[in-house]
């Protein structure tokens, strides 16, 4: 559960409210689980809750959270997160790697698992990332990278390197062929269009609010940090959120 406060006595009194509706259903908070991310500097570095002593993380710390790395810093939120699922995607992979790369398994079978398991595991998450285009290259070269590992990375000693990456690249282009391959660029723009399609449909009014909202007063200098639905609002008229679903989907189609 995430709780969202304004100042530590506010968040205080909210994790003691929880900490009791929590023993009136046989439920205890536990200590070592329950941490605070802030996103100022705050000089104690606990928060006592009900005889608790909760942790209170650095401002560039950063906390596992249902699968996710979370972190408030500003500065390192986004690569904190990106980085970690890149890592989580490696996991993954490695995990699988002695049938991923089992030349006694037929290919067709091999990317099959891949996209099954890997592939996931990798886009988990990422539709309400704001990703820029550097980020989007990573993200498709990892997994380039995979894919040469299952199709079988040999360079011959009498080959330049324009001859090893020409066979690589008839190897991948035979893989293509047994098992359609769709770059992780692309499958995430069709999940954040299904995503964006899923708040306009939202039976709860908070989430159509939440992607509306838009921060109030002066902004820093600079070039303005990107935001989850740049690239929707690319494809899609303003203010999509309040659009009809059939404009929306004829502007995401």
């Amino acid at each position: 559960m995430l709780l969202y406060a304004k100042s530590l006595r506010e968040l205080q009194e909210m994790l003691q409210l929880l900490h009791d509706e929590l023993r009136q259903v046989g439920l205890e908070m536990h200590e070592s689980k329950t941490k605070v991310l802030t996103s100022v500097h705050i000089p104690q570095n606990t928060l006592s809750v009900r005889g608790l002593s909760i942790e209170i993380l650095p401002v560039d710390a950063s906390h596992k959270y249902l699968g996710k790395l979370l972190c408030l810093d500003a500065t390192s939120r986004l690569d904190t997160a990106f980085n970690h699922r890149l890592g989580v995607a490696w996991g993954k992979f490695n995990s699988l790697r002695r049938w991923l790369v089992n030349r006694h398994i037929p290919m067709k079978l091999r990317l099959k698992l891949f996209d099954s398991t890997v592939q996931p595991t990798a886009l988990f998450g990422l539709v309400a990332l704001p990703l820029g285009s550097r980020n989007l290259e990573r993200l498709v070269a990892t997994q380039r990278k995979m894919l040469r590992n299952i199709v079988g990375w040999v360079r011959h000693a009498e080959d330049d390197w324009h001859a090893t990456m020409s066979r690589m690249k008839q190897k991948m282009e035979r893989a293509e062929q047994s098992h359609k391959l769709v770059p992780w660029d692309e499958l995430l723009s069709r999940q954040q269009a299904k995503f964006a399609l899923h708040l306009r449909d939202s039976k709860c009014e908070w989430p159509r609010r939440l992607a509306a909202w838009s921060p109030v007063g002066a902004r820093p200098r600079a070039r303005p940090r990107l935001r989850w639905d740049d690239a929707i609002n690319k494809r899609c008229p303003p203010n999509w959120i309040m659009c009809s679903r059939a404009d929306l989907l004829n502007s995401l189609a």
